[in-house]
């Protein structure tokens, strides 16, 4: 039998996301050239593209300077690009080229950067060793061509970008084009007619488009366009089909909610981050809006009033200087080129809020294994970690599990009667929060098929064909011929059937001496020792209490009772597995009364309270020579298989007692 996980819990209230906080990250506040060193020391120009690689360096189109800069994730800045005189470019080493008036910047998975020359009509690359080379547009503003794009013109190139297959998307902003260069250098339109217009849902190279700017694509693909002067943000899908996912065509303040219902003013700058949500330079409104993948729109930086930013307050409060670029990192992390600011401002992502709690799959079932979801988080998490907790019957009063720190975790048997339930933790660059998964439901032993035997306790005689055998009692042979042979076998050491404690038949057990002869046993003696001075012994010791697990073949002493947990080790409750469990009591079945098969090792100890409990060898049984009957437990992978009264049939003579215990040793 398997038993599934609870699935529904009452949903405790997540840690609710803070508010991000922007900070500089680059730039004086200062207008002029930039100065090598820490970026937010040196001067900077009128900036509009930014970008960010997988490292977390940031590189700068700072327009005024005709440069790209570069900025480490240890905040130092240098020029990767450009002289600082505006120029036709150079191939060669970068850093020793012009540029003119560049508007965007992007970088591919290798670190090769590009960038949207917009006043020389071109697009270059700068590969991770700096050599710079013109992969798109000859020199010349005009129509594009079909074809090699180094052949071919384009006009005021504002936005690019590169998806994970390297190819590079071109803003030919007054050509009203968007065009896409493959790794091969092979030049095609994907979107745009080449008439400035309103877009036209459907196949995007049919549709009109009016003078786009920034671009972005996201991890299926699917490229982004700021429609700049539609006033809204087209998606074209891998399969060339356009539709408008935010903004009305109409200039003005943006709308909470429905992101096609709401208004934009001049959208330059596009970003995407790993969870598909997008994030767009309102340049004109001076905001940051983020855009859900389920298309709800809300803003997440810039007041609304174009200004001077408030550093180190909430991002939302503070205003925008006109912002035309974005990029976000993997962590969350929002980098806004505020153009007339002349910085790069930072805003860290909200903590983790987490809106669908984790869920537990698997049975719970000793030796099975539980699996963990992480639940739903938004800001997108870089990161999870994970604590499984050992709860009571009910799912409260958890505790960590030792070095239970994956997603999965193997049920033990010391989680029997317990329920289950994970910790995630959830983190980002602005801190971590935490949610925990409903309970389990009680986890449960190994099913396992018990056999029960029935054993006759009378002799068995042999005799020859030719004789004739009377059984007169069960230990005495009468033979008819005084030819007769006869053998006789002493009683099977097999014990008899043991009742159930719900049978209808169960015996009402009176007095007993089982108990008796505990004191004379102690620590270190072989099973067999232990058992006959049990047999011998006419001391009583601390009868009722006496509690003799065995461990490595010899016997430990501690107690059983309400006083079981305080006095076993966790080594000990380790070494409680494969034993049988007797009930050395007056009353066996006051003490069994609580017990039921399919109970824990420990808290069937516990339940017998009146009962000394011993151990002996795997999956025996052994019934105490009490002259009545004895409370018997059969205990199998630590777990009660069985309940019953063994009845005193081998008991009634020293002899078979020692008979009975000796077959064990």
């Amino acid at each position: 039998m398997a038993w599934l996980v609870v699935a529904l819990w009452g949903a405790s209230p997540a840690l609710a996301g803070q508010p991000g906080v922007i900070s500089d990250y680059a730039g004086s506040e200062g207008y002029g050239p930039p100065t090598a060193g820490p970026a937010t020391s040196s001067n900077l120009g009128y900036l509009n593209g930014v970008a960010v690689d997988s490292a977390g360096n940031l590189y700068i189109a700072d327009i005024s300077n005709s440069e790209v800069e570069k900025v480490t994730t240890a905040g130092i800045l240098s020029v990767i690009a450009g002289n600082g005189t505006a120029g036709a470019p150079t191939a060669g080493l970068a850093t020793s080229s012009k540029l003119n008036r560049l508007s965007d910047v992007a970088v591919d998975s290798a670190g090769n950067v590009y960038i949207a020359d917009t006043n020389n009509n071109e697009v270059e690359k700068v590969t991770a060793a700096g050599i710079l080379s013109v992969i798109a547009g000859n020199g010349t503003a005009g129509a594009p061509t079909l074809g090699p794009a180094t052949s071919s013109e384009l006009n005021t190139p504002e936005g690019v970008a590169v998806d994970s297959a390297g190819n590079v998307y071109i803003a030919d902003t007054h050509n009203s084009e968007v065009e896409k260069v493959t790794a091969a250098g092979i030049l095609s339109v994907i979107a745009g007619n080449g008439t400035q217009g309103a877009p036209t849902l459907g196949p995007a190279a049919s549709s009109e488009l009016n003078r786009p700017q920034g671009l972005a694509v996201d991890p299926a693909g699917n490229l982004y366009i700021a429609d700049t002067y539609n006033n809204e943000v087209e998606k074209v899908t891998t399969a060339g089909i356009l539709s408008v996912i935010a903004g009305t065509g109409t200039a003005g303040a943006p709308t909470l909610g429905p992101a096609a219902s709401s208004k934009l003013n001049s959208p330059q700058g596009l970003a995407v981050d790993p969870a598909g949500n997008l994030y767009i330079a309102d340049t004109g409104n001076s905001e940051v809006e983020k855009v859900t993948p389920a298309g709800t729109l809300s803003v997440i930086a810039g007041s609304g009033t174009a200004g001077g930013p408030t550093y180190g307050g909430p991002a939302i409060s503070s205003m925008l200087y006109y912002p035309q670029g974005m990029a976000v990192d993997s962590a969350g992390d929002l980098y806004i080129a505020d153009t007339d600011h002349f910085t790069i401002d930072l805003v860290n992502p909200a903590i983790p809020s987490n809106s669908t709690m984790p869920q537990l799959t698997g049975t719970t079932t000793v030796g099975q294994t539980l699996s963990a979801s992480t639940g739903a988080w938004s800001p997108t998490p870089t990161g999870y970690a994970y604590q499984w907790q050992d709860c009571n019957s009910a799912g409260n009063a958890c505790t960590a599990i030792s070095g239970a720190t994956a997603s999965t975790y193997t049920l033990t048997t010391a989680d029997i009667g317990h329920t289950i339930r994970v910790l995630v933790t959830a983190s980002n660059s602005s801190g971590s929060a935490g949610t925990a998964s409903p309970p389990s439901t009680l986890v449960q032993a190994l099913p396992t098929t018990t056999t029960t035997t029935t054993t006759t306790m009378s002799p068995t005689t042999t005799t020859s064909p030719t004789t004739t055998t009377t059984t007169t009692s069960p230990m005495t042979t009468t033979t008819t011929s005084p030819t007769t042979t006869t053998t006789t076998t002493p009683p099977p050491t097999t014990p008899p059937t043991v009742a159930p404690v719900d049978s209808p038949s169960y015996p009402t057990p009176t007095g007993s001496l089982a108990g008796r002869a505990l004191g004379r046993v102690r620590l270190g003696m072989t099973r067999a020792q232990s058992l006959r001075l049990y047999v011998d012994s006419s001391s009583h010791g601390k009868r009722y209490e006496e509690f003799f697990p065995l461990a490595g073949g010899k016997v430990r002493v501690g107690y059983a009772s309400p006083r079981l947990l305080k006095t076993l080790s966790s080594s000990d409750r380790h070494a409680l597995q494969d034993q049988v469990v007797l009930a050395l009591t007056a009353n066996p079945y006051y003490a069994l009364r609580g017990v039921r098969p399919g109970a824990s090792l420990l808290t069937a100890a516990q339940t017998l309270h009146t009962g000394a409990v011993f151990h002996v060898g795997l999956n025996d049984w052994y019934m105490a020579p009490d002259g009545v009957s004895t409370a018997v437990l059969k205990v199998r992978h630590g777990v009660v298989e069985e309940v019953g009264i063994a009845p005193a049939t081998l008991t009634q003579t020293r002899q078979a007692q020692r008979t009975f215990i000796t077959s064990f040793s």
